[in-house]
């Protein structure tokens, strides 16, 4: 009886905690217009239980009835804690909170809420790069921060970007930003190696108060990427992404001859005769090269994520794939990646936490794709249309069925080029909480790498004819090794706010690679080095290393969150450098206002924010090779039949840092929460620059390393965030930002006006012009009367003399002065429509293809285009095309405006409403989208592309559109 009554108790106090859940409902709204706040975090107070608002604001909540409160959080509004009571419905209206300080961002060596940041800070979430399908994700920043240059500079897969901030800093030192991943310094040519979707947040710094901290390593900026993470007390939350898609040519601007067109054309010159017998069977012929060579490419990929937390520990664990098929024939990208994040608070005082990524690449690229005959892209619009790939037996044509060279499917065919890339980058730390206000972390970093390159030349094949077959390898390993230790301080007192640390970083770095290649293969099968095989002339390999010590620290003071002052401090000293130049120091000073604050502007209601920041400070540039400062020597010289040494680098032991001075100056305005504005102005002096300089042939060198001139950016930036529009089912935002960058050299070296970068260069280094600016003959156009071409010589004055020495300048550079995006997003209950548009403007290319393609004769042999049916032919003739005089010339005919406007991602997505979501109890969110990449490009340029970061384009990689469709759902 005892036993039967114990168990109806218990089974009426289970009955009473279920009776006890109850459900809340309501709808979150903004202040002054009533919108709904889609994605609002609602929690029960004191409890792990928690939701967000769907698209029209609303929620629901089931929660124990002991509950007393719901906490309501979202980013840019006031915080709101709300007593249930006997409520079942609460609807919440959310004010806008004036203070900015809720997004905390990456800064330097420490997190910094955004409002007290006194540098150039720009943040972007994971929104901006995520489900945009590039392997790389530099190339997916393009247009999205004012003055920061980022230019694809190929569209094969896994091809990484060229970014640029703020200008070029450096002739020949490297201008690429510093790229730091979770604390640990990275390579940019290793992000295809890692999956995109893993990064929670990039932060771009760009001036001296920002930057500076990073000394020897920020002249260029500073991109800092944090990875994603788990939250406490949260509940795993799993999440599958996958997408489809396919690639094919973004822009083709070459109109080509077709086989009537190029026959008549051979006819005209004399290259071939009227009664050649073979003419009526070789007009039955029409083959478009490209599209033999070029294809519309698949690609997909597939993401598991897990990510929560307990009492103590938090962790995001994900693995990835990915197969990007490229639009040339034999290129393709195949990559597995995996990452870990995990946090443990150990004790009350101590914490640890380790995070780390790997990638392991495949990447097959078309044999011999270098800029040269054989070139994929340069085949496909110089082969002749009156020739097939394929005779009717289904084998290859060759040079003898009027081919130009081999047959170039089926060298790919028979011949093979690839590379595998292994990347780990990772961390471990541990930070011990000293007192309250005071503690201390130590980190230690690494970043990975092997790589291993293959080639294979069949002995059947042209290409591998002359040695019989060929098998080559190259492997590279590369490891950096960083160890950073911080001590932290914060105080705060009624108005005042104080912070500083203090730390030490050292990093060493060793780089070790050998290649060797075998000549003589057996047979067609073996493909791999072996005895059988002679070796080839690049037995060769090197072991490079260098290292760098750094001491620095950083003290920030707010008071009453109205004015804040930062100031920053580095010294820093690198093997690079002999010992007397070895060691450089950094600094910056910078300083805010909130107007916004002050009580003179507490009346206007209209004023959401007004800042005003300024800046100055140094940073400095060592990326130049490891022993530059060194007099070395070679032992791969010979002395009759005895090996030899000689003097190979005359070194400079007074070569020392590249300094570079900024000067920042903003103006950050919000007006109604809604429409906000950020104006920069900046100069950035680069002195002492690194370069190798010529020298006299007497010396016995040719070139050698050290410190000349300066170098001027100074620019102004705009960067604008409106809401359109806010309704109840429908909202329209626009994001914009422009940026215009004044380049100049100020000083060479000795008495140098000007100097090429390569002999024979078309542009040119020259002071008061800026960096890569074009030094050309002008050409003037045909004389009508004899169809001669004209150039423009010194005094300005038409003659049919081409002489180098008429070259001028033409004030235009390879780099456009121009640049921006803006995004456009409306969205209308749970479809959302976004456009993404980015632009470069003032940017000029050399198109060597047209050297070729419009060669006036000289390269008739090959198709030509349809430009040279113009020509000139007889007097009274008025074109641009002179008459045939089979000589061609690099001119101004050649130099074309590059900028252009590239409609780069739209995207249209639908997520299911959340209550629908919680009814079906499958999963936690469902969203559905399609996008296109690169799908319209606005542009004068007659190349592939305008997109190339060079002065030239000779057969490149063609950029690619790519459309897909993807699902993101989540458990």
């Amino acid at each position: 009886m005892i036993r039967i009554l114990i168990c109806v108790i218990f089974s009426l106090g289970s009955l009473g905690l279920v009776a006890q859940e109850v459900t809340i409902r309501g709808k979150v709204t903004q202040a002054g217009n009533n919108a709904p706040l889609p994605g609002v975090s609602v929690v029960a107070v004191g409890t792990t239980i928690g939701t967000i608002t769907d698209f029209n604001g609303e929620y629901a909540i089931t929660i124990p009835g002991s509950v007393n409160q719901l906490r309501f959080t979202f980013v840019g509004m006031r915080t709101e804690e709300i007593e249930i009571g006997a409520r079942r419905v609460i609807d919440v209206v959310m004010a806008q909170s004036r203070e900015e300080l809720e997004e905390v961002v990456v800064v330097g060596y420490e997190t910094r809420r955004k409002g007290t940041i006194t540098g150039s800070v720009v943040t972007m979430g994971s929104d901006k790069i995520e489900q945009i399908p590039v392997a790389s994700f530099d190339a997916a920043l393009q247009g999205q921060v004012a003055g920061m240059q980022v230019i694809t500079n190929s569209g094969a897969p896994g091809a990484s970007a060229s970014v640029r901030i703020r200008g070029v800093s450096s002739l020949n030192a490297g201008t690429s930003p510093l790229y730091i991943l979770d604390g640990v310094q990275v390579t940019a040519g290793d992000f295809s190696a890692m999956n995109p979707n893993d990064i929670e947040n990039i932060s771009v710094l760009k001036d001296a108060s920002a930057t500076s901290i990073y000394g020897s390593k920020g002249a260029n900026g500073v991109i800092i990427i944090t990875s994603k993470k788990g939250g406490l007390n949260q509940s795993t939350e799993i999440s599958y992404r996958t997408q489809y898609g396919m690639s094919l040519i973004a822009s083709d601007r070459f109109d080509m001859m077709d086989t009537d067109q190029k026959l008549d054309y051979e006819i005209e010159l004399g290259l071939r005769s009227e009664n050649d017998p073979d003419l009526p069977e070789l007009r039955q012929v029409s083959t478009n090269w490209k599209d033999e060579l070029f294809y519309n490419a698949p690609m997909n990929s597939h993401e598991l994520s897990f990510r929560g937390g307990t009492e103590n520990t938090t962790y995001y664990i994900t693995g990835g794939y990915l197969y990007q098929d490229g639009i040339q024939y034999r290129s393709d990208l195949r990559r597995y990646t995996a990452r870990i994040n995990m946090d443990h608070r150990a004790s009350e005082r101590l914490k640890i936490g380790i995070n780390v990524t790997a990638g392991y690449e495949q990447d097959q690229n078309p044999v011999l794709s270098s800029n040269n005959v054989f070139n994929l892209s340069f085949r496909s619009y110089l082969e002749n249309p009156y020739v097939e790939p394929y005779k009717e037996d289904g084998s290859y044509t060759s040079e003898e069925d009027g081919l130009s060279w081999a047959n170039p499917i089926e060298q790919l065919d028979l011949n093979d080029q690839s590379n595998d890339d292994l990347k780990i980058v990772g961390n471990i730390y541990g930070e011990f909480n000293i007192f309250e206000g005071l503690a201390f972390k130590t980190t230690l970093g690494g970043d990975f790498s092997d790589f291993v390159d293959y080639g294979y030349l069949n002995p059947e094949s042209y290409w591998g004819l002359e040695n019989n077959g060929e098998v080559y390898r190259l492997f590279s390993r590369s490891f950096r090794l960083t160890n950073t230790n911080l001590l932290t301080f914060t105080r705060r007192l009624e108005k005042h706010s104080f912070s500083a640390y203090m730390g030490e970083e050292s990093i060493s770095y060793k780089n070790e690679w050998f290649e060797t290649e075998g000549y003589n293969l057996p047979n067609n099968i073996v493909k791999v080095l072996s005895t059988t095989s002679t070796p080839g002339t690049a037995w060769s390999g090197n072991i490079s290393e260098y290292s760098v010590l750094s001491f620095f620290g950083n003290a920030s003071y707010s008071y009453d969150r109205k004015y804040f002052a930062d100031l920053s401090y580095r010294r820093d000293g690198s093997s690079r450098f002999g010992p007397e130049s070895r060691w450089a120091e950094f600094w910056s000073v910078g300083l805010q206002w909130d107007l916004a604050r002050e009580a003179f502007m507490s009346n206007l209601s209209w004023l959401s924010r007004m800042k005003v920041r300024g800046s100055i400070g140094t940073t400095g540039n060592y990326n130049i090779g490891n022993y530059e400062h060194q007099q070395l020597y070679s032992y791969n010289a010979s002395y009759y039949d005895l090996n030899a040494s000689y003097p190979s680098t005359p070194g400079n032991p007074e070569l020392t840092w590249e300094k570079v001075r900024l000067t920042n100056l903003a103006l950050d305005i919000q007006l109604y929460g809604r429409y906000g504005f950020i104006m920069e102005l900046y100069h950035k002096l680069t002195m002492d620059m690194l370069s190798d300089v010529p020298y006299s042939l007497t010396s016995g060198f040719a070139s050698g390393w050290d410190n000349i001139g300066k170098m001027l950016n100074k620019g102004i930036e705009f960067t604008t965030s409106l809401v359109v529009l806010r309704q109840r089912d429908f909202q329209v935002n626009l994001e914009a930002n422009l940026a215009y960058n004044h380049n100049e050299i100020i000083e060479l070296y000795g008495d140098k006006l000007e100097v090429p970068p390569f002999a024979d260069a078309n542009w040119l280094h020259a002071v008061g012009r800026p960096y890569g600016s074009w030094k050309m003959v002008e050409y003037a156009g045909v004389n009508a009367a004899n169809g001669e071409r004209l150039w423009l010589d010194e005094e300005g004055s038409p003659t049919n003399k081409f002489r180098v020495s008429n070259a001028r300048y033409q004030d235009k550079s390879f780099i456009g002065p121009w640049q921006g995006g803006f995004t456009g997003m409306a969205s209308f209950r749970g479809i959302t429509l976004s456009a993404f548009f980015s632009w470069i403007y003032g940017k000029y290319m050399l198109n060597n293809n047209r050297y070729f393609t419009e060669s006036n004769g000289q390269f008739a042999q090959y198709n030509q285009s349809t430009v040279m049916l113009r020509a000139w032919k007889e007097p009274g003739d008025v074109t641009d095309v002179p008459k045939v005089d089979f000589n061609n010339y690099f001119d101004t005919r050649l130099l074309e405006d590059a900028s252009f406007l590239r409609l780069k991602n739209l995207t249209l997505a639908y997520a299911l409403p959340g209550d629908l979501v919680s009814r079906l109890k499958i999963f936690r969110s469902l969203r559905i989208y399609a996008q296109a990449q690169n799908l319209l490009t606005w542009t004068k340029y007659l190349g592939f592309d305008p997109e190339y970061d060079s002065p030239y384009e000779l057969g490149q990689y063609p950029h690619v559109k790519t459309l897909t469709l993807g699902v993101d759902v989540g458990f």
